[in-house]
């Protein structure tokens, strides 16, 4: 029996061992070999303690090789990438401690790969000068322009990826396509005529807001929400459907209402 759970501690210590912090100093990735050898190089680094900064213009197309990371400590940067399409490799990342720049990837398309980081720890965002880029309303992103941290640079990418207004307004769709279950009377009347009124479940926090959009992703009305209750008016709109979006430091809410 005591042999038996001395195997077991020393299991469990590998285990911990093989997963672990890693390059306080940051690391910097020029070319393919070096993505390529990550896991020999640095073997059980799954979380990198410093910046990382992929830079390699002619050389890196794919990004297989940290297919292990699930965390950056500081910032983390995708700059002159002139092969990859795409950001595979990173799907298992779910943090960044500091800032996100994605710029100058000549041929990068989307950014689908980072849809599963969490956007709360992100500091600044600068998505510029990706010419054929124009996904970039995933999960993470959507989070940080709902309640940023910190500065948003968005310009010089392809269409729907071209401001931050253009991200934010496919981000409406995104979230409404992928529907959150509500009950029906968060929103009512619907459709209204003059004013509408909506009902939150919880008591809101002091970063809670409401904002209408226009079917076409034009922003209306913005206004914090103070209370468990909330009447906006909404005479002033055409008629015609209008998405709601409500957002806290938790949650993101986006419904549907008809102006008649």
């Amino acid at each position: 029996m005591k042999k038996f759970c001395i195997i077991l501690i020393a299991l469990f210590l590998a285990g911990r061992s093989s997963a672990q912090s890693c390059l306080p100093e940051g690391v910097t990735f020029t070319t393919q070999t070096q993505i390529d050898s990550f896991m020999v190089n640095y073997p059980g680094c799954v979380e990198i303690a410093g910046n990382v900064t992929i830079k390699g213009g002619n050389s890196i197309n794919n990004l297989n090789g940290l297919s292990v990371l699930t965390s950056v400590g500081g910032n983390f940067t995708i700059s002159w990438n002139y092969l990859m399409t795409g950001l595979t490799g990173l799907n298992n990342l779910k943090s960044i401690g500091g800032d996100l720049n994605i710029f100058g990837n000549t041929f990068l398309t989307s950014l689908t790969a980072l849809d599963s980081i969490d956007a709360g720890p992100i500091v600044n965002l600068r998505v510029v000068g990706n010419d054929t880029l124009s996904t970039c309303a995933i999960k993470s992103i959507c989070d940080y322009l709902a309640s940023p941290n910190g500065t948003i640079e968005i310009h010089t990418n392809a269409a729907s990826c071209n401001s931050p207004e253009e991200v934010d307004s496919a981000c409406v769709y995104l979230l409404y396509r992928e529907t959150y279950p509500e009950p029906a009377e968060v929103i009512y009347p619907n459709p209204a005529s003059t004013t509408i009124t909506i009902s939150t479940p919880t008591t809101p926090d002091k970063n809670s807001f409401l904002t209408i959009f226009s079917i076409d992703g034009q922003k209306l009305i913005q206004r914090q929400i103070t209370g468990q209750q909330m009447v906006v008016d909404v005479s002033g709109l055409s008629q015609g459907i209008y998405f709601i979006r409500i957002t806290n430091d938790r949650t993101m809410l986006v419904s549907k209402f008809v102006k008649q």
